[in-house]
């Protein structure tokens, strides 16, 4: 289970140097998630990394924050599908008038959600015995 805690480190991470660094690559990645497949794509991932801080919360740094951002992951998966693609649509669509900026924005936060968990996921620190 750590290592899919890992994964999902290495996704937020990845996105988050693509959103930062080339924007517009994203682009075509916001474009897909406002198809009915996409919307279904999004809404699982969505739901295996909830899923994925749920399993691995108990043995992390901060396990009620894992636990917490599981739960909005999940909500937000079950969210996705009831917007459904026209919405999505619609949301997307106001993200890329906005510019680059707040793609970027969303780039810094999806970093800094993955170094929190990359820190929440490595080992806890051995308790010195005094």
């Amino acid at each position: 289970m750590r290592v899919l805690g890992f994964l999902v480190v290495a996704m937020f991470m990845i996105l988050g140097a693509i959103g930062l660094f080339a924007p517009q690559r994203l682009f075509a990645l916001a474009q897909f998630t406002t198809t009915p497949t996409g919307v279904y794509v999004a809404a699982g991932v969505r739901l295996a990394v909830g899923l994925i801080l749920l399993g691995i919360a108990s043995r992390s740094r901060f396990p009620a924050i894992l636990r917490i951002l599981g739960l909005l992951a999940i909500v937000g998966a079950f969210a996705t599908l009831a917007l459904g693609s026209d919405r999505a649509r619609m949301i997307v669509d106001w993200i890329l008038a906005q510019g680059v900026m707040l793609v970027r924005g969303f780039a810094i936060f999806a970093l800094a959600l993955g170094s929190f968990l990359a820190y929440a996921l490595a080992s806890r620190p051995l308790m010195r015995r005094g």
